[in-house]
């Protein structure tokens, strides 16, 4: 009789998956994108059922700095997130490739207290308003002030996750706050406003 070789005692091999949003009313969810396709219809889990592997995801409420966290610890091997992040991952030394690119160009919303008196961006210079650094969503803020020839300077700018900014526009405690598409989440809940 011959001992079990540490192959056949060994755990199964898993592909960990990190995707930079934590979902949405505590369910894991992306909100968009083949890998959140892949993630919610089980796609890759059948297409390796069988073969002793498994996949876990992981979802990150700090978002694409987490998950830069998470990949620098060796504890995912894929990951999804936005450019900035990425660039940042790759600049800070992180051996990362990347493999494919989808859900370009999403969307950010101005969102502000329902009964705020703001109506456009110029209303809340000097302000306090809070977005997400170091995310995806970042990058495209700073475009969009640029473009109105405007600069984080010009406002009172706080770095907050999506649902601290949630609780802080609802106790007033910022002027307005940067959203993806949760900003029609907190307009139709009467929380907020979009400028």
């Amino acid at each position: 009789m011959r001992p079990a070789s540490p192959l056949s005692a060994a755990e199964p091999l898993k592909i960990r998956f990190g995707v930079a949003q934590v979902g949405k009313g505590g369910v894991p969810f992306s909100n968009g994108g083949v890998a959140s396709l892949a993630d919610q219809r089980k796609a890759l889990q059948q297409e390796l059922e069988g073969s002793g592997v498994q996949v876990e995801w992981f979802y990150f409420k700090g978002a694409g700095p987490a998950v830069n966290e998470a990949l620098a610890n060796r504890q995912l091997d894929f990951a999804v997130q936005g450019d900035l992040p990425a660039v940042v991952a790759k600049a800070g030394g992180l051996d990362t490739r990347l493999i494919a690119a989808d859900n370009l160009l999403s969307s950010t919303y101005l969102v502000v207290p329902a009964d705020s008196p703001a109506r456009t961006l110029n209303d809340l210079k000097g302000k306090r308003v809070a977005l997400f650094k170091g995310t995806n969503l970042h990058l495209a803020i700073l475009r969009a002030l640029k473009q109105q020839g405007l600069g984080e300077r010009d406002f009172r700018t706080l770095n907050m996750d999506f649902a601290t900014m949630a609780a802080a526009l609802t106790s007033k405690d910022i002027d307005g706050a940067w959203f993806d598409a949760r900003a029609f989440d907190l307009q139709a809940s009467g929380v907020g406003r979009i400028v």
